[in-house]
């Protein structure tokens, strides 16, 4: 057992992890750039245990390599042991040990964020409201049923194992509010609807004439993809019908129809979109506002005034670039707008990145404990150097 105590707590360790966590992040920012878009990459490198790297030049040659989640984990341990419980218990370690409590909280800050942080993205033009925001890279497939009174209802079909189907593969999906059971297959990471022509085959179904095509999956940021793939309605004594979904909806450019069919003597509407959540409070946009560096169309600021209410709370609130607003545990940063292809536009959309994450501050405190640990302890060898010197002074 003191073998192991002594292993995990070594700089050998250390350096191992703080090597293999260089290599890692130069791999990962190579394929960043060069196959994978931001979000997959991170995923694939530093939210995983293990990496299965192909050796460039070498066909079919791979090398496993510790992943992020596995070298966080390794330097939290030895962090712990050997900072934190087997550092000597005296008063002139003090500085020392609450210098690596506060290490330790930031590595708990970001697991926390690795496991539970979620991001969405919400547009609104000036004066519109909203209550509710896309996620920024979960799908889900929703059913619609228009009421007698005009208002249409929302079902929304549990799972999202339709991710990643491949040619010929399917799951079906189940309400039991609904009269239908729907099978989604052959799902295409990015695709576009393209009419089929007479001289050329497709291995995906052709729906009245039209099928999706396949493209290559975005670069540099996964949420730009836009997914699709088939739905096939299956209703007792009907033959089936079969439509194409396409997660186009972009709030508040566009925002597409849903495919539409017959069940149970009613029109229904099936729709592939990015996950919808919903804010614990309403917001208006009042206000939007920018300005270009001089002789450029880049931003130098762009910023939002906005209304909230939270109940029978009213309040305003500016939101800037590198300000976020900070509300019921959500964080809304300003992050794009829009038409930045129009320079004459009169009235103007921003788009909020909102992040809910409970480790948001766990960062700032860890800061702050490890400035005063380093302060206690750097006062405290300063002033043991000063009376030093006075004693050999005297001497």
């Amino acid at each position: 057992m003191k073998r192991i105590i002594d292993a995990l707590a070594s700089f050998k360790l250390t350096i191992f992890v703080l090597a293999g966590m260089f290599v890692l992040t130069w791999i990962g920012t190579i394929v960043q750039e060069t196959t994978m878009s931001l979000y997959e990459t991170q995923k694939v490198y530093f939210d995983s245990w293990f990496v299965i790297q192909p050796v460039p030049g070498l066909d079919g040659i791979n090398v496993p390599l510790p992943g992020g989640v596995l070298l966080m984990t390794l330097l939290s341990v030895n962090l712990l042991v050997g900072g934190i419980l087997r550092l000597r218990r005296q008063l002139s370690r003090i500085g020392i040990l609450i210098t690596h409590i506060g290490i330790a909280m930031l590595m708990a800050s970001g697991l926390v964020s690795l496991m539970v942080a979620e991001h969405g993205l919400l547009g609104a033009y000036e004066g519109d409201e909203a209550v509710e925001y896309a996620d920024a890279h979960h799908l889900e497939v929703v059913a619609f049923e228009v009421l007698d009174d005009g208002y249409v209802k929302e079902y929304l079909l549990p799972g999202d194992e339709f991710i990643g189907l491949r040619t010929g593969e399917k799951v079906t999906m189940r309400h039991p509010d609904l009269p239908f059971e729907l099978d989604v297959h052959d799902f295409i990471l990015n695709a576009s609807p393209r009419r089929k022509g007479p001289m050329f085959n497709v291995s995906v179904p052709v729906v009245e004439g039209y099928y999706l095509h396949q493209r290559e999956p975005a670069i540099g940021s996964r949420e730009v993809n836009l997914s699709g793939c088939y739905a096939t309605a299956r209703v007792d004594g009907k033959a089936p019908q079969t439509g194409i979904l396409w997660a186009t909806d972009n709030k508040p450019v566009r925002e597409t129809d849903p495919w539409t069919f017959e069940a149970d003597g009613k029109q229904w509407g099936v729709k592939l979109r990015k996950e919808v959540r919903e804010l614990p409070f309403k917001i208006r946009v009042d206000d939007f506002d920018m300005a270009f560096h001089p002789g450029t169309r880049r931003p130098e600021f762009f910023q939002s005034d906005i209304t909230i209410w939270d109940g029978d709370a009213e309040a305003t609130q500016r939101i800037e670039m590198n300000k976020p607003l900070r509300k019921s545990g959500h964080i809304l940063f300003q992050t794009n707008w829009g038409p930045q292809n129009d320079p004459h536009a009169t009235k103007h959309y921003t788009v909020f990145e909102i992040v809910t994450n409970p480790a948001d501050q766990w960062p700032a405190w860890s800061c702050y404990v490890i400035a005063i640990g380093l302060l206690i302890h750097f006062s405290r060898m300063l002033f043991r150097y000063v009376r030093t010197e006075q004693m050999v002074q005297k001497a």
